[in-house]
């Protein structure tokens, strides 16, 4: 109809004396998805003749494989055009759904993709009231939904009985005000649960630290670490049993999925050509250069068996909402649930960024720092002051440009350091000096080993020793490393018991930067790779036969290491889902950790509740809380500049162009 129509307005017109124009034509599929070919329209019909194409059991699954190695903004883009297309994208690839544990459709293509659908608690409640045993299968989510609920109840009961135990116990005892604990209790839990569980007072209302009971009828539901914890051997076991068809692998907001995890299964999977890694809660932004690192390594390794390489990534580190407050909402910082020290945040992010650069640049890695990728997405999403980013990536490009002069190098330098000096440095109306010293010198950092710019120090290490210097980078890494919000500490302990022989410490291989004579080379590069420093006496016997003094220079090695950041020593992924001893041995470990921990969490929660009843009549805090109710506090310096929210830099900006910054 629509074809009929505009011929008939153009006899119309052409009556008329009129030259119709042609509309404005919407873009091609081809260039929304980037794909070399144009779609067909032999049909009149552009959307019928791609169905037909995708779904051809000879080139279908190869164009699939492309769409989705292209990053998951491009398959959503085309998912988006149709329902049919929809379905037919959903039934053509490995879709693994986390919390129900299980595929939940087998494709024809080498596209696998894992997601962790969002479901309230009040839903969740409403399919075990239609199907409480699972009977019918309301829905496809009616399975998991049950076995969610009864996790949680069996969480609940559990601690029930402890604390019935503990009170039996102070009954019976003549120790007077001092508790027993049963040897059996104290080898199960650690000393942080049992004071949480002693501490609760109201043992009939512990049934109230349910989730389903206690939380909003509209919270998300929050898994249980036991649940996650046994999701992601499923997910394992699927992931091995796919190895040799995976060519394209996603996963989407995994829990209990940090870098070590998705460095076991990288190395299992030989066929895999492009990598997507979106808001994976354990998984942050310091993550990028280790499994950078990781990509080099594995590519290495199949450059000598003539294998395909990983030739894309498309990452979304984690993004924190924000923590919830009694009122209102909790600004919102991007990299951590609160703010942190400006210094180290602003400073290394950008470090992060220009070595993520470097290295992806000399190994042509596809997707990642492309304009509308994930990861620019992230940051540009970040509370930073406005164009801080593109100021930065555009003075990277003119300085990295083979055909600058050393004049425009010296300017787009200037252009590249500015973001990082800005809300630093006090005073940036005379930038004479900044531009006549900047690239002079790059220190040295003795955790990484890279000598870097100036700019990327903080200011707190650049008074230090030259050999015990450490990047923001480094820091920076760290700092998201050791973030405690929703029990993110405890759940990275855990997963380390599944891999007993990994030590954080141990170096990973180093990505290259670039060449020596590359510009790249100025910014940033890789000086030793020495991690061991030789003792040398004081003393020595001069050739006269004299006892002397030793001159010794200290060298500059990377003795110091900052990070846990490792993905060396790992247990392979058939260790951890086809051998017997260790798959009963190890998961056993890590499923008692996560009992443990579940317990404590819903004590945890108890607690705060009666804290609350015990006084009714003092105001409620105002203090931020985690996804767990736990009351956020972080120790802060006094003369500490704090990161940015999205407030700040907006007001942050506007004194910055009042002053003509």
């Amino acid at each position: 109809m629509a074809v009929m129509a505009w011929h008939y307005r153009d006899d119309v017109l052409n009556k008329r004396g009129f030259t119709p124009k042609p509309p404005v034509k919407a873009p091609k599929r081809s260039s929304i998805l980037g794909l070399p070919w144009p779609i067909s329209r032999s049909t009149g019909h552009s959307h019928i003749g791609f169905e037909k194409l995708i779904t051809a059991q000879s080139v279908g699954p190869l164009i699939l494989n492309y769409v989705f190695a292209t990053g998951f903004k491009s398959a959503f883009s085309l998912a988006l055009t149709s329902k049919r297309l929809w379905v037919i994208l959903a039934g053509s690839v490995n879709y693994f759904d986390f919390y129900a544990g299980r595929l939940q459709n087998l494709g024809p293509s080498g596209v696998f993709v894992s997601v962790t659908p969002e479901f309230t608690l009040q839903e969740m409640m409403a399919t075990r009231l239609t199907d409480p045993y699972g009977f019918k299968a309301a829905t496809p989510f009616t399975d998991w939904h049950n076995a969610a609920i009864t996790r949680e109840e069996d969480a609940v009961n559990t601690l029930f009985m402890v604390r019935q135990r503990l009170r039996a116990e102070a009954k019976k005892s003549k120790n007077g005000p001092q508790q027993p604990i049963p040897a059996f209790l104290d080898a199960i839990f650690n000393q942080s649960t049992l004071r949480a569980i002693l501490a609760l007072k109201d043992i009939d209302a512990i049934f109230k630290a349910n989730q389903f009971v206690s939380l909003p009828a509209d919270s998300i539901f929050e898994p249980q670490m036991i649940y996650a914890a046994t999701r992601l051997q499923l997910l394992l076991i699927q992931i091995y049993n796919q190895r040799n068809n995976t060519q394209v692998l996603h996963l989407h907001k995994t829990p209990f999925l940090d870098r070590r995890v998705l460095a076991i299964v990288l190395r299992a999977c030989p066929k895999i050509i492009m990598l997507g890694v979106y808001n994976c809660p354990l998984i942050h932004f310091g993550d990028l250069v280790p499994i950078l690192d990781l990509i080099y390594e594995i590519n290495e390794e199949r450059r000598l068996k003539n294998m395909p390489l990983i030739a894309g990534f498309d990452f979304f580190p984690s993004f924190h909402p924000g923590l919830t407050v009694p009122q209102g909402q909790y600004p919102i910082y991007g990299l951590a649930p609160d703010s942190m020290d400006l210094d180290i945040v602003q400073r290394g992010v950008y470090a992060i960024l220009l070595k993520g650069y470097l290295k992806s640049r000399h190994m042509r890695l596809k997707l990642l720092f492309e304009p509308g990728r994930a990861l620019k997405a992230f940051l540009f999403r970040l509370p930073n002051p406005p164009l801080s980013m593109a100021t930065f990536f555009d003075g990277l490009y003119r300085y990295l440009d083979g055909g600058a002069s050393l004049v425009q190098r010296r300017q787009a330098l200037f252009d590249l350091t500015k973001p990082i000096r800005l809300g630093l440095e006090q005073n940036l109306d005379d930038e004479t000096r900044s531009q006549e010293e900047m690239g002079r010198y790059l220190p040295f950092c003795s955790s990484c080993g890279y000598e870097m710019l100036y700019e990327l120090f903080p200011v707190g290490t650049r008074r230090v020793y030259p050999h015990r210097r450490i990047c923001a980078a480094c820091s920076l890494q760290n700092l998201l490393d050791r973030q405690p919000h929703d029990m993110r500490d405890w759940k990275i302990g855990m997963l380390a018991k599944i891999m007993p022989d990994w030590d954080g410490k141990v170096f990973n291989r180093d990505a290259p930067i670039g060449h020596q004579t590359s510009p790249g080379s100025d910014l940033m590069h890789l000086q030793t790779m020495a991690a061991s420093r030789e003792e040398v006496s004081p003393l020595h016997v001069g050739p006269d036969g004299q006892l002397a003094a030793t001159r010794h220079v200290i060298q500059l090695l990377r003795d110091n290491k900052y990070t846990t950041d490792s993905l060396q020593n790992l247990p392979s992924l058939h260790d951890l889902v086809q051998d017997h001893a260790a798959f009963d041995g190890r998961w056993a470990e890590l499923f008692n950790r996560c009992n443990e921990a579940d317990i404590y969490i819903r004590a945890r929660r108890r607690l705060l509740d009666e804290t609350k009843l015990s006084d009714p009549d003092k105001p409620l805090s105002k203090a931020p809380r985690d996804c767990n109710g736990e009351i956020w506090h972080r120790p802060k310096h006094a003369r500490e500049v704090q990161s940015y929210n999205y407030l700040s830099a907006a007001q942050f900006h506007a004194a910055s162009e009042f002053k003509g910054w």
